[in-house]
């Protein structure tokens, strides 16, 4: 039972401090994470993406020469 109570407590104290800090800030620091955050290809295949892309370009490179 006592970690329904920890629980809620948690929760509720995170939605009064999201209600608390005014709006142009809340809208500056989503702002600021999505510039930080990484692509979404590279997010949920990791580095994948990047190396099909290098040698991608490889072989265009190697095709117009």
């Amino acid at each position: 039972m006592a970690q329904g109570e920890e629980w809620v407590t948690y929760v509720t104290e995170k939605l009064l401090d999201y209600v608390e800090t005014p709006r142009k800030i809340r809208k500056q620091t989503r702002a600021i994470h999505r510039k930080v955050r990484e692509p979404w290809p590279y997010r949920w295949f990791g580095m994948v993406p990047y190396a099909i892309g290098m040698w991608l370009k490889e072989l265009l490179n190697k095709k117009s020469i």
